[in-house]
């Protein structure tokens, strides 16, 4: 039992940990949300503003702490993001 609920914490922990590059990953993938990001996000300062509001709602939605920044997102449309944790 104990190497089941090791392995709910892990899955749990790397969701939570990459859950903000999992959003833009699903924004970059998806057709539709793709075309309106990139229509609220002409200018890079408009981008900036999205991307911040977007990190804070997915931290408020889920109740997660911020966990530190991470360089090497795996979507296009961030440079980084901040990790989180429960």
């Amino acid at each position: 039992m104990s190497s089941r609920n090791a392995y709910i914490d892990k899955v749990v922990k790397k969701f939570t940990d990459e859950i903000t590059d999992c959003v833009f990953l699903m924004i970059q993938n998806d057709g539709t949300l793709k075309q309106e990001y990139e229509g609220l996000t002409r200018k890079d300062v408009e981008k900036h503003a999205l991307n911040c509001q977007l990190g804070k709602r997915i931290r408020e939605a889920f109740q997660l702490s911020n966990a530190g920044r991470c360089g090497q997102p795996k979507s296009t449309l961030i440079s980084s993001y901040e990790r989180h944790k429960v």
